[in-house]
């Protein structure tokens, strides 16, 4: 269990999101507002152990489990789920929807541990830059 490393690749998933937030108007043709550019600075922050991001980024992940449940019982109880994704449309979203949670809950699930670490934690708690 490397903290540092883990830390380093939560806050890459997290810029890496924000990127792909700032990108997909290009790929899908529309614009839509949310959240996903939020994805650059929590990342950025967590980098450089900002403690009101690492809050922000557990915000974040708790929302990402209430979507994953909405996810999860649009799955159980809908006749038809069509899904698009980047442009890409799927007309089998349960196949689709029945793989991608299971992964994305996984990821949200580590993330919030590598967050929740007491050495983690410590880091923002004082502030050091020299931890990664």
């Amino acid at each position: 269990m490397n903290s540092t490393r883990d830390l380093r690749i939560v806050s890459w998933l997290f810029i890496i999101s924000g990127v792909g937030s700032l990108v997909a108007p290009f790929v899908t043709g529309r614009i839509e507002i949310g959240t996903g550019l939020l994805g650059i600075p929590v990342g950025i922050g967590l980098l450089r152990f900002r403690p009101m991001w690492r809050t922000f980024a557990l915000v974040i992940i708790w929302l990402g489990f209430a979507a994953l449940v909405g996810g999860a019982a649009v799955l159980l109880f809908s006749q038809h789920v069509s899904m698009n994704l980047l442009g890409w449309r799927s007309g089998s979203g349960r196949v689709f929807l029945a793989f991608l949670l299971p992964i994305c809950f996984l990821v949200a699930l580590w993330e919030y541990r590598v967050l929740t670490r007491s050495e983690v934690r410590g880091w923002f708690e004082r502030g050091t830059l020299a931890a990664v």
